[in-house]
């Protein structure tokens, strides 16, 4: 029988490491201009982010990728995912759909409308994106997670 809770470590650990670049990517690209002074001025120009974002709302991303990063820390120790981490992946992706749509919802992200119109697009994908996976982790928590293969 498959079991689906089992984890590959070592893909795991290239998710993991492939979560912390996309974060620090995001992170570093607030400061685009600093770390690629090269860029023709008109990109540069498209993704200033808005002062308001990153004061009141940009905060919380961090606050919600350290919880994750745990999150999926435990699921690598344990090697397996159990009901207690599949319930916090549950809270992780209501709370990052609530993120997600009072980013969209509350204001500029970018300066530019155009980039800032893209860019609520793709974040409204991306809370599609946690949608389907709540949906996908709370319909196999209600199912039950059956003990693991010994």
């Amino acid at each position: 029988m498959l079991d689906r809770d089992s984890i590959r470590r070592p893909l795991y650990v290239l998710a993991i490491a492939a979560a912390l670049v996309g974060i620090a990517a995001l992170v570093a690209a607030i400061n685009l201009a600093t770390w690629w002074p090269g860029l023709p001025q008109t990109l540069l120009d498209a993704f200033v982010i808005d002062e308001g974002f990153l004061e009141t709302r940009a905060p919380w991303a961090l606050l919600l990728w350290a919880a994750t990063f745990a999150s999926m820390i435990a699921v690598l120790v344990a090697g397996r995912w159990t009901r207690t981490t599949r319930l916090l992946a549950i809270v992780g992706n209501v709370l990052w759909v609530v993120l997600l749509v009072w980013w969209v919802a509350a204001g500029p992200i970018f300066v530019q409308p155009y980039a800032d119109s893209v860019a609520k697009g793709c974040l409204l994908l991306v809370a599609g994106l946690c949608v389907l996976d709540l949906v996908l982790t709370v319909r196999h928590v209600r199912h039950g997670i059956p003990d693991p293969a010994v």
